[in-house]
């Protein structure tokens, strides 16, 4: 559990600034976020910050599977595309 309060912590740091889609630190905790929520990924292709509300579409596996990670009430949430 304390693991998810790290990512969730070092995901609301980086909404708050710039985000580049090659940083390293955020795509280790999307993948974490994404697999304990318990959905397919093994690697972070790209990471596309929402242009606007407060979250994340994540490409992983080759492009295979992306995902929306979206900031509800103080919480991540994992929605499949």
């Amino acid at each position: 559990m304390k693991k998810f309060f790290l990512a969730s912590f070092v995901l609301c740091s980086a909404i708050s600034g710039y985000v580049s889609a090659n940083d390293l630190e955020l795509k280790r905790n999307a993948k974490k976020l994404i697999q304990s929520a318990g959905y397919k990924c093994d690697t972070v292709d790209k990471v596309n910050q929402f242009l606007m509300g407060r979250g994340f579409t994540v490409y992983c596996n080759g492009f295979k599977y992306s995902y929306e990670m979206e900031d509800k009430g103080g919480r991540w949430v994992i929605t499949p595309e």
